[in-house]
């Protein structure tokens, strides 16, 4: 296996949310292995892997990643449908934690308190029902937008 194919592996996994130590058991090598593979990745072959909380939110940076990337794709909002879709296909494909709808909104909330979305108003379709409109304050840049992008393909 070349080493940009492992390196891409690897920021696969740690996307999933595994830790160093679940990467080196999958792969068969060491802790350390994997630790100097993260953090050379981005010198010498440009490819950055991020180094996520194990214990952390990843719901959080999953959901401002959708949301980033429907904005950018949609000229600056994105549908709250829409992020639950997304958030949908990529619980099908196995890619993150399935979570409620629920959820979800509660945070897009949190994300708001923080400065980094504005739900700026709820739009009606008609017989099709209600939907929020969500723009992005600017602020960090997710760890999964990469990723989100490649779902939006």
């Amino acid at each position: 296996m070349r080493r940009e194919h492992l390196l891409l592996y690897i920021r696969r996994l740690k996307l999933r949310g595994l830790s160093d130590l679940e990467i080196a058991a999958r792969l068969g090598v060491g802790r350390k292995a994997v630790v100097w593979l993260r953090r050379s990745a981005a010198t010498r072959y440009g490819i950055h892997i991020p180094r996520l909380p194990r214990y952390g939110n990843p719901t959080r940076e999953v959901v401002l990643g959708i949301v980033q990337a429907l904005a950018e794709r949609d000229g600056g909002t994105a549908l709250m449908r829409d992020v639950y879709r997304l958030y949908e296909r990529g619980t099908e494909l196995g890619l993150w934690e399935p979570r409620t709808r629920r959820r979800i909104a509660q945070v897009v909330r949190e994300l708001e308190r923080e400065g980094l979305l504005k739900v700026e108003e709820v739009r009606s379709f008609g017989r099709y029902g209600r939907c929020g409109v969500v723009r992005v304050l600017g602020g960090e840049e997710a760890a999964f937008k990469l990723l989100v992008e490649e779902l939006l393909l």
